[in-house]
């Protein structure tokens, strides 16, 4: 193995995914930097029984996520398309049980990420030539 592939920040690669064979959302990577620091800002020490626990603020967490949730498809609501707005993404990272883990995932996922662009690139090319 590459050690590049292992430290690559990724810029800003963009790429679908699936969530459970039900809908698709495209996300953008959050390189592994990027996603400590906010981690760190969404972090805060509390005390329980004189010990110090780190606590993560989920909303504030979400906030921030939410911002490398792109787009999605194939999300409905009684027939209707779900639009991509930040209500739409924070409702669904709040109250949809693994959404959050699965998101949580695949945006430092890299390599499913990058494959989904070449993916991408690769059948737009084969649409553009003749």
């Amino acid at each position: 193995m590459d050690i590049q592939d292992l430290v690559e920040e990724g810029g800003n690669l963009e790429g679908w995914v699936t969530y459970k064979g039900s809908f698709e959302i495209k996300l953008r990577y959050i390189p592994k930097e990027t996603l400590q620091d906010i981690r760190r800002k969404c972090t805060k020490l509390i005390y329980h029984q004189h010990q110090p626990v780190e606590d993560i603020d989920e909303k504030k967490l979400n906030e921030a996520l939410i911002k490398y949730i792109l787009d999605w498809r194939g999300l409905s609501r009684n027939g209707n398309d779900v639009e991509c707005t930040d209500e739409n993404k924070l409702m669904l990272l709040k109250k949809s049980y693994n959404f959050d883990e699965f998101i949580f995932q695949a945006l430092t996922d890299l390599e499913t990420i990058r494959k989904s662009q070449l993916d991408f690139e690769l059948k737009n090319s084969k649409t553009l030539s003749p």
